[in-house]
């Protein structure tokens, strides 16, 4: 049996990898291949890199759009040519989706595992995922009951929406430790793609510079890529006082407190005790397009989505400046009590995102399916 695995960023590429390991554990003559990068490379054939064409935000997509073409052409060859059985998607819609028409027209399963956040924008898309995908695997736990409800809606078959937890709980079970000993380090998580970097770097750094002020006891930590060292060479002269890691989950345990962009490094925060400030920007062009497509949900960060309510503070658009990023962490710096609360309220996160193992549920599921 052959897959395709198709992922847009680095935090799908660990699921990715993880899945592709126990459906070859399972079977060991299953074939992958993969629009991946280099992790998922070393448990499949890698047909394209979505490095390539990683941004963030409408303006930012118009300028990969050749390249995106390019690529999506090179995948559909290779699944033909290839003989997949079955396409596994992950999260990056607007691309994926084109894959999932591609494979219903060619008689190929589609499993949509890590699906697009439709309960909070562009929910028309709904209708699509149901007419082109066989298999939905959401990662949230709110996500099984919105798929549920419209199942109904749309006449789908509700028993082809399965969940089973987040697989961020199969990355962070050997990461994660009780009790751990704090440090004074604040740890600047500042994106994971260059989009991401232009436009929070700065900022993020600024804000660091305000709080040195006040906290000069502590350090100031960035968790990045080893291919982004040269990017913030820029700014070493301007803040020399920052350091700079490229083993994240070692500084969120030690860390005792953070400046993030939203994403999904917020819920690995959370499954970590770490209490921090969430601050996004994009172009305003791109942040215009968004909000006015974005309806019923009004957080951006994730354990505040799953919790229901602001845990922590988010700084969006025009309020992501350094002052403010600066006053909300000073906020919580300064009060033990409000740590004690954040770090309770991230309990409960993780007990709504399930028990260890999911993985090797959902690549059983998958397999029962195709059987």
């Amino acid at each position: 049996m052959k897959f395709f695995l198709s992922v847009g960023e680095r935090s799908a590429e660990k699921y990715a990898f993880l899945l592709a390991q126990e459906l070859k554990k399972a079977n060991s003559s299953i074939e992958v291949l993969s629009f991946g990068s280099d992790l998922l490379a070393t448990q499949s054939q890698k047909i394209a890199d979505y490095k390539d064409i990683s941004v963030i935000g409408f303006k930012e997509a118009l300028s990969i759009l050749p390249k995106a073409i390019e690529i999506l052409n090179d995948i559909k060859k290779a699944i033909l040519k290839n003989n997949v059985d079955a396409l596994i998607l992950m999260d990056f819609p607007d691309f994926n989706m084109q894959l999932a028409k591609f494979a219903k027209k060619n008689n190929i399963k589609v499993i949509y595992y890590i699906t697009p956040q439709l309960w909070a924008w562009r929910k028309a898309r709904i209708k699509q995922l149901f007419k082109y995908v066989d298999l939905i695997i959401p990662i949230l736990p709110f996500e099984r009951t919105f798929f549920n409800t419209q199942s109904v809606k749309y006449d789908f078959d509700f028993k082809k929406v399965v969940y089973f937890g987040h697989p961020l709980i199969d990355i962070l079970n050997k990461h994660i430790e009780k009790n751990l000993d704090r440090e004074k380090i604040i740890l600047i998580l500042p994106g994971s793609r260059m989009s991401e970097l232009h436009f929070h770097t700065r900022i993020f750094f600024e804000a660091a510079y305000l709080l040195k002020k006040e906290f000069s006891d502590y350090k100031f930590v960035v968790a990045t890529q080893e291919r982004f060292l040269k990017y913030f060479e820029q700014f070493k002269s301007e803040f020399p006082f920052i350091e700079f890691s490229l083993d994240t989950y070692d500084m969120m345990k030690k860390a005792s407190f953070a400046i993030t962009k939203s994403g999904t490094v917020t819920l690995e925060a959370a499954l970590f005790g770490l209490p921090f400030v969430v601050a996004y920007k994009l172009s305003n062009l791109s942040y215009i397009v968004g909000k006015a497509l974005i309806h019923g949900v009004d957080s951006i960060a994730l354990p505040n989505i799953i919790y229901g309510r602001k845990i922590i503070p988010e700084l969006i658009q025009f309020d992501a400046t350094p002052k403010k990023i600066y006053e909300y962490s000073k906020l919580i710096l300064q009060s033990n009590n409000y740590q004690r609360q954040i770090k309770h309220d991230f309990k409960q996160i993780s007990y709504a995102l399930g028990n260890y193992p999911v993985t090797p549920k959902i690549a059983k599921t998958i397999l029962d399916y195709l059987a």
